[in-house]
């Protein structure tokens, strides 16, 4: 989107009903965007003209940074590179040099944490994605007095911690740096089982309220499925449905008859629900 520094009315600049757009830079002469595409489920540095619509993929990579140099800075896993680039014919020359190595990103999908001005001084905070502060999370328990006391799981990236409710089972996402699995850490034995081993992303783990499947969303590329498992994890992976664009799992218990969901900020996220039949409401 596009808005006057007046204010007014935003302007849609880019519109894509399955793909994902994020960090834009106007170009200099006002003419151009660069931004981070998910194309084919891969981070991919765009640039668009928006005068004639017209796209262009130019490589790998993300938080790309146009300099007044002529050179595009942008972040490949941990490293930044830095590329030729005519803004005028919306082109790359060569390939791209190494500028630093060892840049820290929270995830292959999280921005690189850099800047660099315009006089060309650059800053950026030194680490990798195995010294990401979210994979050295330690899952913990507090009572009602704020006491805390740690499970005794080894800190790892943990995320979207969600208790059975008869209180002996805990699911959570693992990102394991090349993608996200569904786990469950058995309270009581002390000990994981692993439910989801795909080369997707699987996110938002939900109990069923008879403890026995956790839901959860698989995101591959532009699409996401809504999917439930055994929590032993026996049998196979049952899929649901297809969850329309902007549409994700929420964070409230299921019953066995219906998933409550939400939609994003855009929408205000109102309630929705899918029913027995896997038809959105």
């Amino acid at each position: 989107m596009r808005i006057s520094r007046n204010g007014g009315t935003p302007e849609t600049i880019i519109e894509s009903e399955i793909q994902r757009f994020f960090l834009p830079q106007i170009l200099p002469d006002g003419k151009a965007l660069l931004f981070t595409a998910v194309e084919e489920g891969r981070l991919q540095v765009a640039v668009q003209s928006l005068e004639s619509g017209e796209r262009n993929y130019l490589f790998p990579g993300n938080s790309a940074r146009y300099l007044p140099t002529g050179h595009i800075v942008y972040a490949l896993e941990n490293d930044l590179f830095a590329v030729p680039f005519d803004p005028n014919s919306l082109e790359v020359s060569g390939g791209g040099i190494p500028v630093i190595e060892g840049v820290f990103r929270a995830t292959s999908f999280f921005p690189a944490h850099f800047a660099v001005s315009d006089s060309g001084t650059l800053v950026y905070l030194p680490g990798s994605l195995s010294s990401s502060f979210m994979q050295q999370r330690t899952a913990v328990w507090v009572d009602r007095e704020g006491k805390a006391e740690a499970i005794s799981a080894k800190p790892d990236d943990y995320g979207c911690p969600r208790i059975s409710l008869d209180g002996t089972w805990l699911a959570m996402v693992i990102d394991s740096g090349e993608g996200e699995d569904i786990w469950i850490w058995d309270l009581l034995s002390e000990t994981w089982t692993k439910l989801t081993t795909d080369d997707f992303n699987n996110e938002a783990p939900l109990w069923t309220r008879d403890g026995g499947h956790v839901v959860f969303v698989t995101v591959n590329g532009h699409n996401s499925v809504l999917k439930k498992i055994a929590a032993d994890g026996t049998g196979e992976i049952e899929q649901i449905a297809e969850i329309p664009r902007n549409r994700k799992s929420s964070n409230t218990a299921t019953n066995t008859s219906c998933i409550k969901c939400h939609l994003n900020s855009e929408t205000l996220r109102p309630i929705i629900v899918l029913d027995q039949k896997a038809n959105w409401i």
